[in-house]
């Protein structure tokens, strides 16, 4: 009985722990499952970490080593014959020269309006000043003609205006003779007077029919008519020789004058003549 009852126990054992059992085996695959599936997680994880610093990596040391050697692979020609097929431009500045300085190196590429070289400026520059030099020279001659054609104007102004006073002295001098000769027609027809007066009063002496006082008065009006007309003479020919005439004249005419005088007078030509 005893025997048997041990055997219920342990066969009841059995029953009962069966459902614990299950719920342990439940349990633990529970976390094996969670502990295989975190486990799974982490590597994934990690490999996509590797993966993208790698990739930074990779991306870094492409530009780094990638854009220079592309550069150099660009801006380099290589064959594998040593042959090299390319045209040829010649190219030439506007003006001829030497060159100071290159801008650009072989097999560099270029654009429309690139400056290429540089020309030496020296010789252009000194160019130039010569030119330059030569300018100021000129406008320095231009402004000494110009300084020379007003003091030509100033002398033509100056000749032209001793040239009118030349003529006007001459024919002030026409005019003076003209006067002196008139004067001297006056003083001959006074002493053609007074001689007549003093030839009546040498008739009447005698016979006293005039007076001594007047006798004399008469004589001497005869002797300053006498002296005014001699004085008158001698002025005409004063002006006469003061003209370039002939202080006597051929025709007798001390008022003679020759209608061109006042062009042909020396001090008219004088002052018409350029120095």
């Amino acid at each position: 009985m005893v025997e048997q009852h041990s055997a219920d126990n342990r066969e009841s054992t059995r029953i009962d722990a069966r459902p614990g059992a299950e719920e342990a085996l439940s349990v633990e695959q529970r976390s094996k499952s969670r502990a295989s599936t975190t486990g799974e997680h982490r590597p994934g994880l990690k490999r996509s970490l590797v993966v993208g610093v790698l990739g930074v990596l990779v991306l870094a040391a492409v530009l780094i080593f990638g854009v220079p050697w592309i550069r150099l692979t660009l801006n380099t020609v290589s064959t594998d014959d040593a042959y090299v097929n390319g045209h040829v431009t010649f190219v030439a500045a506007r003006v001829s020269g030497q060159i100071a300085r290159v801008l650009v190196d072989d097999n560099n590429r270029i654009q429309k309006g690139d400056l290429l070289a540089q020309l030496d400026k020296e010789p252009f520059e000194d160019a130039v000043a010569v030119k330059k030099a030569a300018v100021d020279t000129t406008e320095a001659d231009l402004q000494a003609a110009k300084a020379s054609v007003r003091g030509l104007e100033a002398q033509a102004m100056s000749q032209r205006w001793q040239l009118q006073n030349a003529m006007e002295d001459v024919d002030n001098r026409v005019a003076q003779l003209h006067d002196r000769v008139a004067a001297l027609d006056k003083s001959k027809a006074t002493l053609k007077l007074a001689q007549l007066e003093f030839g009546r009063a040498q008739q009447l002496q005698p016979n006293q029919t005039i007076s001594q006082q007047e006798y004399d008065r008469r004589q001497a009006a005869l002797s300053v008519a006498q002296a005014e007309v001699t004085q008158a003479i001698a002025d005409v020919h004063q002006i006469r020789v003061s003209l370039g005439l002939a202080a006597r004249p051929e025709s007798g005419d001390l008022g003679e004058v020759p209608p061109d005088l006042d062009q042909t007078f020396s001090s008219v030509r004088d002052a018409g003549s350029p120095d």
